[in-house]
């Protein structure tokens, strides 16, 4: 019996997406546990709000510093549920890591590209580094990536249930504020779908139309009245403009030569010239968000850690349209199933060799591995100093601190963060201004700290291997002096972690 031609290219289909899973459990293996600060404040806000019914950082000051809200009211469902936060977020980062590669397959089918391309998109997606590198430690990044191609793959497929582009529109706006320029085109798109239908289905168009823009316009306003600002986010209150994108150019640069993946710049015009309407609606889509999230990230100075996290969530969907583009060209040339076949197995083996070259350890552990070791080194310092002053504060206690995530997860403690990210006054009106150091220009002076009057003042926890509790070092800024805080060192079990302690406070109880 003769299996048709369809039949076996589903087959290898299949076989290839489980050998990628394979080699996606092998390489977030590989990167192990990865604690990431940013992480947990995510997990703090997921934290408050499945417990105490507050989407905030504290219960008593709304503000909004978590970057994506789908992954966060995701994150508190699941703690609501029972599960252990800091590792349910990991694992499911690991499994949308793994989804994202395999939804680069399928929007690169519905763009124009073979299997064999389409296959090579999800290979280039799950062996790069970078993408490994930032779906391994619970961050939303895969999360937002995954919800942009299901926005982007609702544009290309025709005669799409009505509510299946309304959810995938709400998801989008959900995942990161620059998605919202998907969802706006997406709504532009639907508007003239309407305006073009008639009868019945125009009826249907619109009814589900006007749904969608009431749900988003729901979220956006709720989000207004609930913090009282539209920002959708307090980090974009710290973007630094022009001249801060001067220097996060460079940092886009490295992006965009990362493993080809500028070459989107000219994949995505071959898909809207010789696509059909619907490969044309979707890279319509795509170019704005491309360009949105250059500008923001690159106005924000670059990304001041490596790995290129910023612009991951763009991963998957260029590698669909490039190889999308690259197929609609070979299409065109003489002899073209040949040219497809060759140039398939060409890309395929260079995704073999790109994906075996990435688990050579002896290269750095994946593309970012510096970054890894350093951070997982400071996560498990500043895990031991917040379990360290949970056990010796009471619950009541306040803090200062600069790495707003694994401490004030573990302390609980209502907490000052001095970046700014989670303290609006901060990120507005900084007391410290840095032109050269990306993600922390703005910072709180020792005066604003002095002023919110915390009980603790960590900032970026000092280690000492003596306990020097007593009177402040000479380098001290003088507003502390002034208010009379004192050192105070506790023991985490190995060493001891200082920091100021403010004037009356009943000494720490560490038993």
């Amino acid at each position: 019996m003769k299996i048709p031609e369809r039949r076996v290219a589903q087959l290898a289909v299949l076989a290839a997406l489980v050998g990628f899973a394979i080699y996606w459990v092998r390489e977030v293996r590989l990167v192990g546990d990865f604690d990431f600060d940013d992480t947990f404040i995510t997990l703090r806000y997921a934290r408050n709000l499945a417990v105490h019914g507050h989407l905030s950082f504290n219960l008593d000051d709304r503000v909004d510093g978590f970057t994506s809200p789908g992954w966060t009211l995701f994150l508190a469902l699941l703690l609501k549920l029972g599960f252990n936060g800091p590792r349910v977020a990991v694992l499911a980062s690991n499994l949308f890591g793994l989804l994202g590669g395999w939804m680069a397959v399928l929007l690169a089918r519905r763009l124009g590209a073979s299997f064999a391309l389409a296959l090579c998109a999800c290979a280039m997606t799950l062996s790069s580094g970078d993408w490994i590198t930032w779906a391994a430690p619970g961050m939303e990044t895969p999360f937002a990536a995954v919800c942009a191609v299901l926005l982007l793959l609702s544009l290309a497929v025709h005669r799409l249930p009505n509510a299946a582009r309304a959810g995938a529109c709400v998801l989008a706006y959900l995942a990161r504020p620059e998605c919202v320029i998907l969802v706006a085109v997406a709504l532009l798109h639907d508007a003239l779908v309407v305006l073009r239908s008639h009868g019945d289905e125009r009826r249907r168009a619109a009814g589900w139309f006007g749904l969608t823009v009431l749900l988003i316009s729901t979220l956006f306003f709720g989000h207004w009245l609930y913090y009282g600002y539209p920002l959708p986010n307090t980090y974009y209150a710290k973007l630094s403009g022009v001249r801060f994108f001067k220097r996060g150019v460079p940092d886009l640069e490295e992006f965009a030569k990362a493993r080809y993946i500028g070459a989107v710049l000219l994949a995505a015009p071959v898909v809207a010239i010789l696509g059909g309407p619907r490969r044309r609606a979707a890279t319509f889509a795509f170019m704005p968000w491309l360009l949105a999230s250059c500008w923001t990230y690159a106005a924000a100075g670059g990304d001041y850690l490596e790995g290129h996290r910023f612009y991951q969530p763009l991963v998957p969907a260029a590698w669909a349209f490039i190889a999308a583009g690259l197929g609609l060209v070979l299409v065109k040339l003489p002899g073209q199933r040949i040219v497809q076949m060759v140039v398939g197995i060409a890309c395929a083996a260079l995704a073999i060799v790109e994906m075996q070259g990435l688990h050579d350890v002896s290269k750095g552990l994946l593309d970012s591995g510096k970054v890894i070791v350093s951070v997982k080194s400071y996560a498990r310092q500043w895990r031991g100093a917040g379990r360290a002053f949970a056990r010796c504060y009471p619950p009541s206690t306040s803090m200062s601190v600069r790495p707003a995530g694994v401490i004030p997860w573990e302390t609980d403690f209502r907490t000052f963060d001095t970046l700014g990210l989670n303290t609006r006054e901060v990120a507005m009106h900084p007391g410290i201004t840095r032109d050269y150091d990306p993600g922390h220009t703005k910072e709180a002076s020792a005066a604003q700290v002095v002023a919110w009057m915390p009980d603790l003042v960590l900032n970026h926890p000092h280690f000492a291997a003596t306990d020097e509790t007593g009177p402040l070092v000479p380098r001290t800024p003088v507003e502390y002096v002034r208010a009379g805080y004192l050192t105070r060192c506790i023991p985490d079990g190995r060493r001891w972690v200082c920091a100021l302690e403010r004037p009356g406070l009943l000494p720490p109880d560490c038993h």
